[in-house]
């Protein structure tokens, strides 16, 4: 039997953080014994009408999930990041107004806070601010009431300033 091989292809931008997450993401998959399933990343259409695969699209997306939760939890392992989470929002001065331990709304303050939390965090951890911001959520430490939230969080971002 071959041992299964983790492929990474060079983008012509380089991303640290990409990578990283990348890098635990497919460990994970090996981790969680996905090779039973799937056999590569990529998918074609024809992978799912063979009819030798009886593996359906909404178990691909299943394990991609669980691949994305354990690679989360091994780049930022709860017990720490929570540490990390609570002593900068005493640092900042962020208190929890009964809306969860950072709120955060369409209000400019708001916006304002998560940024420097989420930045500093993600900074802290080597990883990107999206997959710190999906991680906070996935352990109720940021409630996000944004109308455009995770979507479009780098487009909220980009003209706002901080001191």
């Amino acid at each position: 039997m071959i041992p299964p091989e983790i492929h990474i292809f060079r983008q012509d931008i380089p991303n640290i953080e990409r990578e990283k997450f990348l890098i635990a993401h497919e460990m994970a998959h090996l981790i969680l014994n996905h090779s039973k399933y799937m056999h590569r990343e990529l998918c074609q259409e024809s992978d799912f009408t063979a009819p030798q695969n009886k593996i359906r699209i909404k178990d691909i997306a299943r394990m991609e999930y669980q691949a994305n939760y354990l690679a989360g939890c091994l780049l930022i392992p709860e017990i720490p990041i929570k540490n990390s989470f609570f002593a900068l929002l005493e640092y900042l001065r962020i208190a929890d107004r009964g809306f969860g331990p950072l709120y955060v709304d369409d209000q400019y303050e708001n916006r304002k806070n998560m940024k420097k939390v989420i930045g500093t965090l993600s900074i802290e951890y080597g990883v990107s601010f999206s997959a710190m911001l999906v991680r906070l959520k996935q352990l109720k430490l940021v409630n996000d009431e944004r109308r455009s939230s995770l979507g479009s969080s780098s487009l909220i971002f980009k003209n706002l300033k901080l001191k």
